[in-house]
This record gives structure tokens, C-alpha cells and sequence, in this order.
């Protein structure tokens, strides 16, 4: 018989000093004032299980790592939340609706959405919640600085970068392959012959290589210069003619070159709106690690770790 957790884990929690079930209501962690009541963590500890069997979602190790996470996710979500009120960051609702479409149009129809809500455990509204949650949240972090800045003033930034690091925007010559490989040298011996005596290439590919590209007549395609050394000798064929035999530790090779590319470089133009988009986000990062940082020290974090010692997980079933 199969099991089917459809519902993987339903969470307890028991006062270690009452007899009668710790009330819904009551705090596990509050941040500035703002709880998160023991319904809202056992529902999130639920959802963080899910993706466990039913042994592995007993195991104390994986219930104490989701429960950390919740616990730091709460936090910084709340921190963000008191930030954005304090710094009249808003989320429209106008804005929630566009981005609950977006996301929406991302699935191949609205029956699979619905399923995908239904596995995860959320209402249309509890969802609706969340994107407005996180959109509100995105919006605060880049209120922190790092991303707002013009291309004028980080241009020159940018074209620093180029400069420093252009080995990345280096492109090494390509060649388009096709090979055959044979264990034995004497196997390629007669396949060169067979080629010189005007059997096709692919063809023989087929039925003598052992190579995975084999099925596809020897294709391997564009390769760069380096990567296999092995193929660094096919550099030096002229397009359509075919090597000789090469040998390597896969085995015998003959190859044959289609096409080649030029080494190039990628210009600054074609790299700089990466380049400025990643540096943005590298500030913005460097900004909200500080702004946590500092936020953390100064909020009032109390945790219930009489409560979080008494978490039960029980696996609920249904055979098919």
C-alpha cells in the first residue's frame, strides 16, 4: 500500500506547566510589539515541512532548522514592515493586482494555479496578502540606497569595472564539431578509410562512435578553445576537412570542423547596463546588511522558548 502526505505534518504545541493545549493566540516571538501567535508559526512550520517525508519531518534537526528560519524570517519581515511605515513606503493596490497577474500568467492555466495554491496550504486571499508583503518589502530595501542612483553617476563606475575585470567579457575562439570516437586505434583506421572513400560523416558517426554525440551524427557542437583539450588540435583543421587520428583518454578521435568563430571581446556598450545593475545591487545589499544589522541591535526581540521546546510534529496520511 502507498502513502500519500498530503497534508505532511500537523504541529502541536503543549505548555510544559498546563495539561491543556498552549492557546492559539499566544506569542512565540514578538519583534517591537508585533507577535506572531502560535496558530500563524505552527501554519508556517507546516508549510516548511512539507517538503519532507514522514520520517525525515520528525527529525529534531530539520524541525529546529525550519523553526530558526521562521523565526529570522519574522523578524526581518517585520523590521522591513516598521521601516516602510516609518519612511512612507507604500504598496498600492493597484500594484498587488499586477503583480498577482504576473505571477499568474506564469502557470499554464488557472486550474494549475489553483492546485498550487492548494499544495502550499494558502487561500486566494493569504496569497494576495503575501505578494502585497513582499512587494511592500522589495520597495523598503530599495528605499535603504544603492539602487537609485543615475547612469551618469555610475558609469564611470561601471566602465571601472570593464576595465578591471575584462577578461570576463573575453570570448575565445569557437569551433562547431563533429567527431567520431572508437575505443580501438585500428577501428580508426578503417573508419578513416571509409571517409576517404566518400562515406558520409554523420552517417558513420551513427554507427561507429561511441560518443554520446553520436546520435546526433557526431554533433558536439560550438565548443571554446581550452576547455576540452582534447579538441584544441581540431582548432587547427580548415573548415570541412576532416583530421587525422587523435588520440586522448576518451579514446581514438577523428573530427571534423563545420564553422569557426573569431575570439572576441564584448564590448562596454553591449556589457554596460549588467555591469550597472549588478553594482546597484551589490550597494543595495551592502545597505541592508548595515541597516539589519543596526535594526536588530536596537529592536525588542522576545522569543517563547517554553513554547517552541514543546513543538510535536504528527504525519497524517492518506493511502491510496
Amino acid at each position: 500500500m502507498r502513502v500519500c502526505f498530503s497534508f505532511l505534518a500537523l504541529i502541536f504545541l503543549f505548555s510544559c506547566t498546563k495539561k491543556e493545549p498552549v492557546h492559539s493566540d499566544e506569542a512565540v516571538v514578538v519583534v517591537n510589539k508585533v507577535k506572531l501567535s502560535t496558530a500563524q508559526f505552527a501554519q508556517a512550520l507546516a508549510r516548511k515541512l512539507k517538503i519532507f517525508d514522514a520520517l525525515a519531518v520528525k527529525d529534531p534537526d530539520n524541525i529546529s532548522r525550519a523553526t530558526e528560519k521562521i523565526i529570522q524570517d519574522f523578524v526581518v519581515s517585520t523590521l522591513l514592515t516598521q521601516f516602510a511605515q516609518s519612511h512612507g513606503v507604500t504598496v498600492t493596490p493597484q500594484e498587488v493586482l499586477d503583480e498577482m497577474d504576473r505571477v499568474r500568467k506564469s502557470y499554464p492555466d488557472d486550474l494549475t494555479f489553483k492546485a498550487s495554491l492548494a499544495t502550499d496550504g494558502q487561500s486566494l486571499e493569504d496569497w494576495k496578502n503575501r505578494i502585497g508583503q513582499s512587494l511592500l518589502e522589495k520597495k523598503a530595501v530599495a528605499a535603504m540606497g544603492g539602487a537609485n542612483l543615475t547612469t551618469s553617476t555610475d558609469e564611470p563606475l561601471a566602465r571601472k569595472y570593464y576595465s578591471d575585470h575584462k577578461e570576463e567579457y573575453n570570448k575565445t575562439a569557437q569551433i562547431h564539431l563533429f567527431q567520431i570516437v572508437v575505443s580501438k586505434e585500428e577501428d580508426a583506421l578503417q573508419i578513416l578509410q571509409k571517409l576517404k572513400s566518400g562515406f558520409a560523416f554523420e552517417v558513420l558517426a551513427k554507427k561507429f562512435s561511441v560518443s554520446p554525440d553520436a546520435r546526433k551524427g557526431g554533433d558536439v557542437g560550438y565548443i571554446s578553445k581550452g576547455v576540452v583539450p582534447a579538441f584544441d588540435a581540431a582548432f587547427n583543421l580548415p573548415i570541412g576537412k576532416i583530421s587525422g587520428i587523435i588520440k586522448s583518454s576518451y579514446g581514438f578521435h577523428i573530427m571534423k570542423i563545420l564553422d569557426k568563430k573569431k575570439p572576441t571581446i564584448s564590448p562596454f556598450e553591449h556589457e554596460k547596463n549588467r555591469i550597472i545593475g549588478a553594482l546597484r545591487a551589490s550597494r543595495q545589499q551592502e545597505a541592508f546588511s548595515k541597516w539589519l544589522a543596526d535594526a536588530v541591535k536596537v529592536a525588542k526581540i522576545e522569543r517563547n522558548d517554553m513554547v517552541l521546546d514543546q513543538i510535536k510534529v504528527k504525519t497524517v496520511g492518506i493511502s491510496d
